[in-house]
């Protein structure tokens, strides 16, 4: 279905802004077929003295049909195609439902998360809270106090359902560690 609404988008655009070369078309036929008129007023003008005078009027009206089309060729060089408003908000809109349908297809069919990892590993990409994050990382993987609390700090502000499983895994901690401590009797 799509695929026909594009067929008739483009054939609509191909068809609907020819009209300086139709108007070439009809205008160039238009003054053969008055040559030609032309052509046989004079002769039956010549053949037939009773009709002379007649055959001449429509002889005259050819040469200024034959004028007036000369006339429109001199001035279509100046004319120029407009492209019809319903045309060019459709070709818009069907340009952007591509976009969207060619995002929905990538998304659903699960080659989005590819291309993202893909692009992801290249560094100017890689957004700065995840290079900040990355670095705070790698100073506790080296074993740095400070750096350890800060990674987790960061981290717990920039995720709150990590927050939560943080503050839940505390609880659980502190229970376990009231539950161990003995009573004195």
């Amino acid at each position: 279905m799509f695929f026909y609404l594009l067929m008739f988008l483009g054939l609509a655009y191909a068809f609907g802004c020819e009209g300086t070369a139709k108007i070439a078309r009809t205008t160039t036929e238009v003054r053969g077929l008055a040559e030609s008129s032309l052509r046989r007023f004079d002769d039956i003008a010549a053949q037939s003295p009773s009709v002379a005078n007649t055959a001449s009027k429509g002889a005259t009206e050819q040469s200024r049909i034959i004028t007036l089309t000369g006339e429109i060729q001199d001035t279509l060089p100046y004319v120029e195609d407009k492209v019809p408003e319903w045309v060019r908000l459709s070709m818009i809109a069907g340009i952007a439902t591509i976009g969207i349908v060619l995002v929905v297809l990538l998304w659903q069919t699960g080659i989005a998360p590819v291309l993202r990892a893909l692009f992801g590993r290249i560094a100017f990409m890689i957004p700065k809270a995840k290079r900040q994050e990355a670095t705070l990382l790698r100073g506790a993987l080296d074993g740095n106090q400070e750096k350890i609390r800060e990674a987790i700090a960061a981290k717990r502000a920039s995720d709150p359902t990590f927050d939560a499983a943080w503050k839940a895994e505390k609880a659980i901690r502190n229970k376990a560690n009231n539950a161990n401590v003995k009573q004195p009797r």
